[in-house]
């Protein structure tokens, strides 16, 4: 798997409902995505990095494609670096300082996954897991796996039966006036 930066122009969106698809240059038959928008300093995006990783492990042999975008005007190299390194993480991240991929999705919280089928229509939008049930109140572990149930059923051909829960942590932050000021992105 290839480390470099993801080109935003690989999905076309126009408007991010469940009768939408997306439209990408590099769709290969039999592959389906995964967005997974994140912030580095919010806790319960924390709590779902090795989750993400895991599915991607278990997954990307059977056409799954994760791509984690990191939706803030302020990326902190720092915590970024350190959740790279205690996370071994391997996916390519996308950098959304100006937060347009953000708004194209209609994102609004990390952690917030949205997963798109083989043709491109979008069948699952929400959290990860059940695990935070209320903004900063989590359980042990989840009971609900709500993005890893949702793979599984696009995987067997099925009707995906739970297509949104709403996302539990972090607002996305639109009203920053960092946002389109041209700021670097971090590197890896």
């Amino acid at each position: 798997m290839n480390n470099s930066l993801i080109l935003l122009s690989f999905f076309f969106l126009t408007g991010c409902s469940y009768d939408t698809t997306i439209e990408s240059e590099d769709y290969t038959q039999g592959q389906f995505r995964c967005l997974f928008f994140f912030l580095t300093d919010c806790p319960a995006s924390k709590r779902n990095f090795k989750t993400i990783l895991d599915l991607n492990a278990k997954y990307y042999d059977q056409g799954l494609r994760i791509t984690p975008i990191l939706s803030d005007p302020f990326p902190d190299q720092t915590s970024i670096d350190s959740i790279l390194s205690h996370y071994s993480f391997d996916l390519p991240i996308v950098y959304d300082s100006s937060l347009t991929i953000a708004k194209q999705y209609s994102a609004t919280t990390t952690p917030q996954v949205m997963l798109f089928n083989d043709s491109g229509k979008l069948v699952y939008n929400g959290q990860v897991d059940n695990e935070y049930y209320e903004f900063g109140k989590h359980g042990v572990r989840a009971t609900e796996d709500y993005l890893l149930n949702a793979i599984e059923l696009v995987l067997h051909g099925m009707e995906v039966e739970v297509k949104q829960t709403k996302p539990i942590g972090c607002k996305i932050n639109f009203d920053s006036p960092a946002i389109g000021q041209g700021l670097s992105h971090p590197k890896r």
